[in-house]
């Protein structure tokens, strides 16, 4: 019974979704005079897109850095919270928004991923310690 509603409830997004997409196509090309500055609008983006989308990269890239200096757990010199990245991208990939939302979940991703390597690049690990014998103890077999 749960996934019946599960499956109903996904229908009718999908059917939403549909709809709105139609109503979005109707609005940018129902005036002849404004259709080239609405679809120009359309294919450019807003400003206010475009702060988000700048800002979100802004954010994220402070974040990842401040991660990494709290946490420089590092695999063989790469940060491993770089991974913490790919939740965002990922996330952007698959959802069905607008272009303007998923653009900040991949570039937000993808900044906090470059915010860690740059922690790491700015702040190299301090070589290991060379370990040199012990002198050996007089009468010693060596």
């Amino acid at each position: 019974m749960e996934q019946e509603y599960t499956k109903r409830l996904a229908d009718a997004r999908k059917q939403i979704r549909v709809e709105q997409d139609e109503a979005d196509a109707a609005r940018i090309c129902a005036v002849r005079e404004t259709m080239g500055v609405r679809m120009g609008e359309y294919r450019r983006g807003k400003i206010s897109h475009l702060l988000g989308i700048g800002a979100a990269a802004v954010v994220s890239f402070g974040v990842g850095y401040a991660a990494q200096r709290s946490a420089d757990v590092r695999i063989k010199g790469v940060p491993a919270l770089a991974i913490a990245g790919l939740p965002g991208v990922a996330l952007g990939v698959a959802f069905d928004e607008s272009l303007a939302f998923r653009a900040s979940l991949v570039v937000g991703g993808a900044m906090f991923s470059v915010g860690t390597a740059a922690y790491a690049l700015a702040h190299p690990e301090p070589p290991a310690p060379a370990i040199t014998p012990a002198p050996p103890i007089d009468g010693a077999i060596v």
